[in-house]
């Protein structure tokens, strides 16, 4: 089934604000098996409206238009769609008085600027605002129905939740069975991913790729006439996925490393401290974005000078001064001390330059020292990473963690 979305205010056209309903939108549509053919962002001026209706009439079975539906001036929405349809406006009496106790509940007065909220095209069906005053409405033209929100984005999804996204599923028909799979991946690029699958003839199944840094994000889409049909080209899809990309695919869903790790070590009833230079404490704030992290997360410190490795670590300045803070030295250094200081089953360490200042010919802007700390051992490997400041700490503080993820996975399955 075939959906467009029409997005319209000139906040939108000129940049002010950015189409976040859209992106809302088109994925939830996505989700649910519906086909997003055309989305247009449009001023809030008529013939600009008027325009977008008419080419997607026909085009789309379905037109989702959101914005305009206001007391100002500005919102024209409903005044075009009547226009441009050839349609009567008239005032809905209900929502005019749900319209008057919402605005008289919040202390304010009644206007009759409000009243033009209650107007609506002649047989359009009503979709109510539960958080604000403007309805949504519903009508079809020949073969295309046309759903008005709210532009404000908490009414809108409100009103596609408990209104549209039902009425679209009649639409539809009962015979439409629709899946998905997300498959997260980190350590190889786009293109790379792409080389190891596009041999493979996925059928009626689509594959979607989209970078999301530091992370690759799969999407496997498949439709079918039942769902035991769907589930099964799902699995098989995956499962071949799995084999070509192996431990590069590290979750599913909606699931992060963060997550990823915390669950792995609490299965482990493993702990881990944390000793973060460049990255200035990113790693401990993932780790603890998790609910219940402080089962397995004993602490996290901010090392970021070389007065502070020997101050809360230990660290001979002998060693500080004969390798420098950025070594491979100190970074195995680092996550040995944490480890015996926290007495916890690993210890992590990352030491760096994150730029644009501070690089030497030896030692280059982006360069960073990752150790890990273990029972048996501690590892570490040196890394170049010549990006901005904020996207170097992103993707040292994602290797650290994945290095973890593999050392809990080795362990878990017994080999080490």
């Amino acid at each position: 089934m075939k959906v467009e979305v029409i997005t319209i205010g000139d906040e939108l056209t000129t940049g002010t604000i950015q189409d976040t309903n859209f992106t809302w939108l088109s994925e939830q549509l996505s989700l649910n098996g519906f086909d997003v053919i055309w989305n247009q962002i449009v001023r809030d001026q008529a013939e600009d409206i008027q325009r977008a209706l008419l080419a997607s009439l026909g085009r789309s079975h379905a037109v989702i238009v959101t914005g305009g539906l206001g007391p100002t001036t500005d919102d024209i929405t409903t005044e075009i769609v009547a226009r441009t349809f050839g349609l009567e406006l008239s005032l809905h009496e209900e929502s005019l008085q749900k319209i008057r106790r919402f605005v008289e509940s919040r202390g304010r007065t009644f206007s009759e600027s409000q009243k033009k909220q209650a107007m609506l095209p002649s047989g359009a069906l009503l979709l109510p605002n539960k958080l604000g005053t403007a309805p949504g409405y519903f009508l079809k033209v020949k073969e295309t129905t046309f759903f008005c929100l709210p532009g404000v984005p908490q009414e809108m999804k409100q009103q596609f939740c408990d209104g549209v996204l039902p009425e679209l599923k009649k639409l539809i028909g009962p015979s439409h069975f629709y899946d998905h799979r997300v498959l997260r991946c980190f350590g190889l690029a786009e293109a790379e991913i792409n080389e190891c699958l596009k041999s493979h003839d996925f059928g009626p199944l689509r594959l979607s790729y989209r970078v999301s840094f530091p992370e690759i994000i799969l999407k496997l889409v498949r439709k079918g006439n039942d769902s035991t049909s769907v589930q099964r080209g799902l699995d098989q899809a995956e499962a071949y996925i799995r084999q070509a990309l192996g431990e590069k695919i590290f979750a599913t869903g909606e699931e992060t490393i963060e997550q990823v790790v915390g669950r792995l070590l609490k299965a482990q009833k493993a702990t881990i401290a944390l000793a973060e230079s460049c990255t200035g404490g990113l790693m401990t704030h993932m780790l603890t974005n998790v609910s219940g992290s402080s089962a397995y997360v004993d602490r996290g410190c901010v090392v970021y000078s070389n007065r502070s490795k020997q101050d809360i670590l230990g660290i001979s300045p002998d060693i500080l001064k004969e390798h420098g803070a950025v070594s491979g030295v100190v970074a195995k250094e680092m996550a040995v001390q944490v480890r015996r200081l926290a007495q916890t089953t690993y210890g992590l360490a990352v030491t760096g330059i994150a730029g644009p200042t501070g690089g030497t010919k030896d030692k280059p802007i982006g360069t960073v020292h990752i150790a890990l700390a273990t029972p048996m051992e501690v590892r570490e490997k040196g890394y170049h990473f010549p990006l901005s400041r904020e996207m170097f700490k992103i993707i040292v503080a994602h290797v650290a963690l994945h290095k973890l993820r593999r050392e809990l996975l080795k362990r878990s399955s017994g080999e080490i």
